[in-house]
């Protein structure tokens, strides 16, 4: 009750100093009010200027628009997916008026112009935050406690609830308290971070941390990984920092040092090298990988020198057992330990610059089935057809790799009024190919593609009535 005699009624939402507070201790109210106005302003921008250029549109943005979705971001950010979405979705539809960047994704368009999502921003506004109260640039109302390890820098000891009852009762809010998710987002920092003296290093270094994950917040209509929180990348693993396998060095040091770490008295080599050999001549073996590195795996094809040298000139005796029974050894010309990854990862970087032999088709390939696939309008288009299959069988050979023509399978589509085209003789004569040792594939009425039957007439009857015909057999 006041003072004048007047009840003060009791009410769920309350603006304080323009944010609004929920007696749920949620932020829902407050994020969809500033995405509503956000969205608001946006439309009153591209309403008033015509031009659409990234720098005029993203400077009226960054002014007018982002400054009400980040006001006061530190106590409200939220966590909820469905919440991160409304305020990505005002900067997503926003950047898709831009000149050029309609056709591109969400998470492409702020790469191109160069710059990170609103979640990506919040957690760096709560880093540096944090530390400017280790510093004492700013009070620690939230009573922050900091320690210090020698290995890991400063960290933040979380707060605890003294009562599990009372903790269950805000749980879905308690994520969203920032000293929370100040200690969460601070305790995953390096030391080169948490450490920094000045600001300045404090923002060089959290940037180059922030570099290492993708950035790739939850928007309507997109799947990411996680929750795009540098947390969850942190803790996610095996969905860690990204890295290009360009940025890999690999020097002949590194592997001079791996072969000086080896067991000489128990390790071997894949092809039963003894470690002391290995070790005598790890100066060669090393420059030899080295360069094997930087044009293979850098460049995503296997120099063709290395492969004549490493299939055509490499034995191996092996054994074949069957129910206990061995078979006589024998030389083995080519090819890895069998059930090993080896073997799929060598054979995809050995086809991996087939594609370059092609010049006017188009070649697919998944494992060891390839494809050759190209619109004939034209008598030139079949020669053309023709050219880069003798062009793909000569590669092979060269690979040292034998296909079998007798596989060979030849499917052409034909909609409208290339059906009635299709059945005429000269057309049949025009459209014959030949591989090199004379063998003529005919036109097949159905190929069995990577588990789907395909036909001429781009027509899925045939597949859906094997199916049927399958799943009778079953029931």
């Amino acid at each position: 009750m006041a003072t004048n005699g007047q009840t003060i009624d009791n009410t769920e939402i309350v603006k304080d100093l323009g944010i609004y507070i929920s007696n749920d201790c949620s932020w829902t109210h407050h994020i969809n009010t500033a995405a509503s106005s956000a969205r608001k302003m946006a439309s009153w921008i591209l309403g008033a200027f015509r031009d659409r250029s990234a720098l005029t549109t993203m400077t009226l943005f960054k002014s007018l628009v982002r400054s009400k979705l980040e006001y006061c971001c530190l106590v409200w950010s939220p966590t909820k997916i469905t919440e991160i979405q409304t305020l990505e979705n005002v900067e997503r539809e926003f950047t898709r008026r831009i000149v050029g960047m309609k056709d591109s994704s969400y998470w492409e368009r702020l790469k191109k112009l160069k710059l990170i999502s609103l979640q990506r921003r919040r957690e760096r506004y709560i880093i540096i935050h944090t530390w400017k109260i280790m510093k004492n640039m700013v009070p620690n109302g939230m009573s922050l406690q900091f320690t210090t390890n020698e290995r890991l820098g400063n960290k933040i000891k979380p707060p605890k609830f003294p009562h599990k009852a009372q903790r269950s009762a805000v749980s879905s809010a308690y994520e969203s308290f920032y000293n929370i998710k100040a200690a969460l987002l601070w305790n995953i920092l390096p030391k080169s971070v948490n450490s920094a003296e000045s600001l300045g290093a404090l923002k060089s270094e959290l940037s180059r941390f922030m570099d290492q994950y993708p950035d790739m917040t939850p928007v309507t209509g997109y799947a990411p990984p996680n929750s795009n929180s540098l947390i969850d990348w942190r803790n996610s693993g095996g969905h860690g920092p990204t890295c290009r396998i360009e940025d890999i060095e690999f020097s002949t040091e590194d592997i001079m040092k791996a072969i000086d770490e080896i067991d000489t008295y128990s390790s071997t080599s894949h092809e039963c090298i003894p470690a002391c050999i290995l070790k005598a001549c790890k100066e060669p073996l090393s420059f030899s990988i080295h360069i094997l590195w930087e044009q293979s795996f850098s460049k995503g094809a296997i120099p063709q020198s290395l492969k004549e040298q490493f299939i055509a000139r490499s034995t191996k005796r092996r054994i074949v057992t069957v129910d206990g029974v061995h078979s006589e050894l024998t030389n083995v010309w080519s090819g890895v330990p069998q059930g090993t990854v080896l073997g799929p990862l060598l054979f995809l970087i050995h086809i991996n610059d087939l594609e370059e032999v092609v010049h006017s088709s188009t070649a697919a390939s998944f494992a060891d089935d390839t494809r050759l696939t190209t619109s004939i309008s034209q008598e030139g288009d079949t020669a053309q057809l023709q050219d880069d299959l003798n062009r793909v069988v000569e590669w092979f050979i060269q690979n040292n790799m034998v296909l079998h023509e007798g596989k060979f399978e030849y499917l052409c589509y034909r909609t409208g009024s290339s059906k009635w085209l299709q059945e005429m003789p000269f057309t049949c004569q025009q459209m014959e190919y030949i591989t090199p040792a004379g063998f003529t594939p005919n036109p097949e009425p159905s190929v069995w593609d990577l588990g789907v039957t395909l036909t001429p007439d781009c027509h899925w009857s045939t597949y859906i009535h094997q199916m049927a015909v399958k799943v009778q057999l079953l029931s």
